[in-house]
């Protein structure tokens, strides 16, 4: 999915058929979606909205709550103005370039590392990860002294900073 700097989200979803019952909801949800419990009621109702013959995943995501077509008579506009900044080539590029730099700003700001593999694909991306600067012995000793959990006063000292 790509975000095209339309006024609002523009995006087309898919799942394939074989995981469908995997995928719950999203936001916003549609009128189709149907809890687990039966404590939970769906405020919408089913007989007036869920056409027979579709399948529950069609019916959970076929319609979001906004008949707003404005998004996708922007997006011409917003592929002519990547283009304008040289692609989307060079849009990639930026990104994985200023996530790699403030990724080591704030892996250096926090003593730490920016995680990656030997040969450096897991950064070759817009997001990177951060090993956190949590000491596992440290984690290990409070856990022990807490079995039901870390009391908030004490998360510094489990960090290390206090």
């Amino acid at each position: 999915m790509v975000w095209l700097h339309v006024p609002r989200g523009c995006a087309i979803f898919h799942v394939a058929s074989r995981v469908q019952h995997l995928i719950r909801s999203t936001l916003p949800t549609s009128h189709g979606f149907e809890p687990h419990s039966a404590t939970i009621g769906s405020p919408f109702p089913k007989s007036a909205f869920v056409p027979g013959g579709k399948s529950k995943h069609t019916a959970n995501f076929e319609f979001v709550g906004t008949i707003d077509n404005a998004p996708y008579l922007c997006v011409p506009a917003a592929l002519a103005w990547r283009a304008s900044l040289g692609g989307e080539t060079a849009i990639r590029n930026y990104c994985q370039t200023l996530a790699q730099q403030g990724g080591q700003h704030v892996a250096n700001s926090l003593g730490t590392e920016v995680m990656d593999n030997g040969s450096k694909t897991l950064t070759q991306c817009a997001m990177v990860n951060i090993r956190l600067p949590i000491s596992l012995e440290k984690a290990q000793a409070a856990a022990a002294e807490a079995p039901g959990g870390i009391e908030p006063g004490r998360w510094a000292r489990w960090y290390g900073t206090g």
